[in-house]
């Protein structure tokens, strides 16, 4: 079984993922990176208000759903925006 997963990119574009429901954060964060070209490295990933932090998460765990929106930050982005 796959997860449709919507990922809006703070530096514009939104993109739409297809990905196992047994895969792991860093997996996601692989997809998004092929789809938005932000090193996997430099990836900030927000759901639902928290951050996905740990690579090795499954996303199961991190009670990602079907049709769910995250919000994808590049780190440099980040640092730009801060203050």
């Amino acid at each position: 079984m796959e997860y449709h997963i919507r990922c809006n990119v703070a530096q514009g574009g939104s993109y739409d993922i297809d990905i196992s429901r047994e895969s792991i954060v860093n997996d996601l964060k692989k997809k998004i990176s092929s789809k938005t070209g932000i090193p996997v490295e430099d990836q900030f990933i927000v759901y639902m208000g928290r951050v996905l932090d740990n690579p090795l998460d499954q996303l199961e765990a991190c009670c990602i759903n079907e049709n769910f929106l995250i919000h994808v930050f590049s780190k440099s982005f980040l640092a730009r925006h801060r203050d």
